[in-house]
This record gives C-alpha cells, sequence and structure tokens, in this order.
C-alpha cells in the first residue's frame, strides 16, 4: 500500500490507450531479437524461459513457450499463442487470434473481428470496430470458469464478450 500528501495528475489513459501500449510493448520486444519471420503465412517458435517469437503477414503465426515468454504477430488473420507461467500473447490485424495458457498470462487481439482465448485465471483483452475500420471499445475480462469460460474462444459484439466458434 501506498500513501501520499500530494499528487499531481499529468495525464489520462483510457482503456484504449492502455492495451495500444501493451500491444506496442510486446512488439517493440520482439524487435530485433530472433527467431523473427516476415511475410505472408510467416511462422515463428519460440521456446524456454524469457523467449520471444515474432511474424507479420497475411497469416502469420507466433507462438512461444516458457515462464515470462512472450509471442507477437501481426497482419490479416495472424495467430499468436504463449504457454508457460506469466506469459503474452499478441496479435493485431483483421481476423487475427490470441491465446494464453500459462498461468497469470495474458492474450491480447486487436482487430475487427478479432478472438480470443486462456487458461483459468488469465486475462483476455479484445477490441471493437465499426464497420469502417474505427476503434469503438478495448475490454479485458479475466476467466474464471463461471461468466468467461476456460479455453473457449470469445470475440467483442456490442461491447459485451460473446463465444464463438474455433
Amino acid at each position: 500500500k501506498l500513501a501520499c500528501t500530494e499528487l499531481t495528475v499529468k495525464g489520462e489513459v483510457n482503456f484504449a490507450g492502455l492495451v495500444k501500449a501493451t500491444v506496442n510493448a510486446v512488439f517493440n520486444r520482439v524487435k530485433g531479437k530472433e527467431p523473427f519471420s516476415s511475410g505472408d503465412r510467416s511462422t515463428a517458435g519460440s521456446s524456454g524461459y524469457y523467449s520471444t517469437a515474432g511474424s507479420s503477414g497475411y497469416y502469420s503465426t507466433a507462438g512461444s513457450s516458457g515462464n515470462f515468454s512472450t509471442a507477437g504477430s501481426s497482419g490479416y488473420s495472424s495467430t499468436a499463442g504463449s504457454s508457460g507461467d506469466f506469459s503474452t500473447a499478441a496479435a493485431t490485424g483483421t481476423y487475427c487470434s490470441a491465446k494464453a495458457d500459462g498461468k497469470d498470462s495474458i492474450a491480447v487481439v486487436n482487430g475487427a473481428c478479432g478472438k480470443t482465448r486462456g487458461a483459468l485465471g488469465c486475462y483476455l483483452v479484445l477490441t471493437e470496430y465499426d464497420d469502417y475500420g474505427n476503434m469503438l471499445l478495448a475490454k479485458m475480462a479475466k476467466v474464471d470458469g463461471a461468466v468467461i469460460k476456460e479455453n473457449a474462444w470469445y470475440t467483442l459484439k456490442n461491447g459485451e464478450f460473446v463465444e464463438v466458434k474455433p
């Protein structure tokens, strides 16, 4: 716990800004590190603690395993997946998907018609876009096994998490 007698507010961060910063942080971490793939249908994989995998291009895939691992993928119908405790999977692009399978992990999807899933205790972040490609909102939920089911795929419709087929 922290306490203070004086507080200076220098700016405001809305949820969409937080999601964008998270995705940017993941991709900045990926840049310049091996393995990295680029181009349509590219694939990247990594394994081990603090591992990083990144790919970009249509139908690209990135996967990583190991505690504190990161997988980032960008492009139409891209996929990112991570396993291992405290891991991150982030995907951007229309019809992209991300999944997180480790304890205290997060799956972030930023793109129209995106979907995500996670293991019990993971957090899921989704964005919703209008028909003109404008982001309407971003929302985060915890996989609790009741409202948000474990390993079920979700998309965001009308501001709500909606279960979808894989």
